[in-house]
Formats: C-alpha cells, sequence, structure tokens
C-alpha cells in the first residue's frame, strides 16, 4: 500500500510573558491538533519568525522587551510575498488600544481575560484566510511563471503608469532588463506615440476594462517598432482601477510586407491599366493603319492626298510602337521579395 502524505498542521506562535497565559494558550491551539511555538519576549519571535514556517501569531501587547505595537510593526515590515496574520492579546481594552493595534498591522484583537471558545474560532478563521491566501498566490506564481514563457512584451503597470512587473518576453523585445524596466513610467520608457490621446485610451480602458490597437515603442537601442497592443484593466477586490495589463505584439515586420503587397497591387494595376490601354488604342489604330495604306495606294487620288494617307500610316505605326514600348517598360519581373510576396513590378528593367 502506497503511504499518503498528509498536510502538517499548522504552526501557531504565541508571545506571551506571563508563563501561565502562555501555557494554556498553548495547550487550547494544541487541542486543535495545530503546532504551537512559545515564546516570552519580542526577540525570541522574531527569531522564531525568521526561521519560517509561522502561519499565524498570537501577540501579546505588553512584553518586557519590545512592545506588541513595535513588534507588530517590525513583523509587517519584514514580511515578504506572504502574509502572516497576527492576532493582538492583551488586558488593554479600551478602543485607543484597540486602534492602535490595527494601525501598527493587527488584523484582530482579543482582549484579557478572554473567552476559550471566541480564541480558538479566530485562530481557525485566520488560519484558514492564510490556507486561502498561499493557495491564491500558488495559482498567481503559477500564471506568472506562463507569462514568462511568453515571447511577447508583458508587463503591468498602475495606474499612473509605473511600471510594477517586466516580463522576461518585454526584456528581449525592448532591450531593457526587469531592474532597469521596474518603477519607469512606461511611456516615457518606450516613448510611446498613440493613434489618439493617451487620456482619451486609458478612460475607456476604465470604462470598459480593456483596450487594443496598434502603438509605436522605441526600444533601448533606438530602434522604432510598430506593436499589436492589448490592454486590460485589473481591480482590487472592492472592484476598483488597480493596474494595466499590457501585452505588445511586434508587427513591424508584418507591416512592411503588408505594404510591399499593396504597392505590388498598386503597380499591377499600372500594368493592367497599360494592357488594356494598349488593346485598345491598338484596336482602334489598326483600321486606321489600313484604311491610310489603302488610300497611299490608290493611283486615283490626288498625289498630295496619298501623301496625306503615308503620313497618317506612319502617324498610326509609331503609336504602335509607343504603345509596345510602354507594355515593355511595365512588364512583370520576377523578384525575391519573401516567401508570402511572390512577383512584383520592376520598371527599371530594360526593354526587350
Amino acid at each position: 500500500m502506497e503511504a499518503t502524505t498528509e498536510a502538517a498542521p499548522p504552526t501557531v506562535l504565541v508571545v506571551e510573558d506571563d508563563p501561565t497565559i502562555r501555557e494554556v494558550v498553548q495547550a487550547l491551539l494544541e487541542s486543535l491538533g495545530h503546532t504551537v511555538a512559545a515564546v516570552a519576549d519580542g526577540q525570541a519571535a522574531l527569531d522564531r519568525i525568521h526561521a519560517g514556517g509561522v502561519d499565524l501569531v498570537l501577540l501579546d501587547l505588553m512584553l518586557p522587551d519590545v512592545n506588541g505595537l513595535e513588534l507588530c510593526r517590525r513583523l509587517r515590515a519584514y514580511e515578504n510575498g506572504s502574509y502572516l496574520p497576527i492576532i493582538m492579546l492583551t488586558a488593554l481594552n479600551g478602543e485607543a488600544d484597540r486602534h492602535a493595534g490595527f494601525a501598527a498591522g493587527a488584523d484582530d484583537y482579543i482582549g484579557k481575560p478572554f473567552d476559550a471558545n471566541e480564541l480558538l474560532d479566530r485562530a481557525e478563521v485566520w488560519l484558514r484566510t492564510r490556507q486561502r491566501l498561499k493557495q491564491q498566490q500558488a495559482v498567481l506564481r503559477r500564471q506568472a511563471s506562463l507569462l514568462e514563457l511568453a515571447t511577447d512584451g508583458i508587463f503591468v503597470r498602475d495606474l499612473e503608469g509605473v511600471i510594477t512587473y517586466w516580463s522576461t518576453g518585454a526584456v528581449g523585445l525592448y532591450g531593457w532588463t526587469k531592474a532597469e524596466a521596474q518603477g519607469k513610467v512606461s511611456h516615457e520608457l518606450l516613448h510611446t506615440e498613440f493613434p489618439r490621446p493617451r487620456a482619451e485610451i486609458e478612460a475607456a480602458v476604465v470604462h470598459e476594462g480593456g483596450w487594443e490597437g496598434e502603438l509605436i515603442h522605441t526600444r533601448r537601442d533606438g530602434t522604432r517598432l510598430v506593436v499589436a497592443s492589448r490592454w486590460s484593466l485589473q481591480r482590487d477586490d472592492y472592484g476598483r482601477p488597480l493596474a494595466i495589463l499590457e501585452l505588445n505584439t511586434d508587427v513591424t515586420e508584418r507591416q512592411r510586407l503588408e505594404a510591399e503587397r499593396a504597392e505590388r497591387a498598386r503597380l499591377e494595376g499600372v500594368v493592367l491599366a497599360a494592357r488594356t490601354m494598349e488593346h485598345e488604342l491598338n484596336n482602334k489604330l489598326t483600321p486606321t493603319a489600313g484604311y491610310a495604306a489603302l488610300l497611299a495606294r490608290d493611283p486615283a487620288l490626288p498625289a498630295h492626298l496619298r501623301r496625306a494617307a503615308t503620313q497618317a500610316l506612319g502617324g498610326a505605326q509609331e503609336a504602335s510602337r509607343i504603345l509596345n514600348r510602354l507594355r515593355q517598360l511595365t512588364a512583370i519581373q520576377e523578384k525575391t521579395w519573401g516567401a508570402n510576396v511572390g512577383p512584383t513590378i520592376d520598371l527599371s528593367a530594360p526593354p526587350e
């Protein structure tokens, strides 16, 4: 039979200088299967938290070395990517004391003497909250790892335009490292050229939740590129606009090919018009030249009329040669333009 791995029980750190209260709280928490670490002063608490693995802190306000408020502030300053719930335990039950605890960063407040069931209930609530936050962070890390695989330029900026996330794809596309880009205003860093005023676009993002269009950016080396840009508005838990995720795909080469195709189509239109004109004019010139040749050979006509017919015949023949020259100048020549373009017109080709 395969052994199953059970999740380790959560660890609660009890910071209480009174040994009796410390033992009672420890026994209550252990009765629910939690692992408990109990310390008597602030420095021991900091050392234990720095060692890692703590899921909840029950913190006495009055400690012999560092008071609970200062310790709470230090713990919040120490946090790095993982939220640690803190419940204040204190005999000071005044409104000002509770306010000071919350201002220092506490999540909850339990007065002494406390009800055992209330203490356990609140501890359970904050341990479940901590677990949900860890699961959400794991999902976000997986999503971030997927973003790092993308070759597109992806970054997140706050509502002031300051870059808070810069993907590996953005490094490759633009040339700035993560450290160089984060903290910069995106449209200033990239010298963004917008299709309409930026304020209008950002207002539309807030109202509609997103925007798509083409922008012109400048790389670190000074080269310009056209990007197909997609913006998505990120909101906080209360629905308030928080940040904008921007995904940019380089379409500079695509636009160049499209411009070449458009030029080819325009020139091919010139060829078609020239061929049509040559056909129509030759059809008109043929009977004119034929009748002029007949008249030039008719001995019954006066000499001056035969000369006029000869001149008309020469003019028709010269016009036909000019049309033939035009056809030669607009001949389609095979030219290498890449796999998706094919032949185009080269007006510089010598006539046949």
